[in-house]
């Protein structure tokens, strides 16, 4: 999480660390009390292997204030989870 946009969408910055392209990066959102734990989806498409880029998406910015969210890593997906995860939709 790097910030802000005008809209108040939260900024994360992406490195794609792969070869190939993923069209959707799933991560964890968690309010900093623990009230809310969900997650979002960013679209991650346009981000070339090697590349960073800036995303910006709602992270739940009508139920929590932007300052009071923490982004967090989600566990590698087993095989009954994968349609939670937006990067095995087509």
């Amino acid at each position: 999480m790097v910030g802000l946009s005008d809209s108040g969408d939260t900024r994360f910055e992406v490195t794609n660390g792969s070869r190939g392209r993923l069209p959707y990066l799933s991560i964890g959102i968690r309010s900093k009390d623990g009230r809310l734990n969900g997650g979002v989806w960013l679209p991650v498409s346009t981000i070339a292997p090697g590349e960073t880029a800036i995303v910006e998406k709602d992270a739940y910015k009508n139920l929590v204030k932007p300052s009071d969210i923490e982004a967090y890593p989600k566990p590698d997906p087993d095989p009954e989870d994968r349609e939670r995860y937006w990067e095995f939709r087509r």
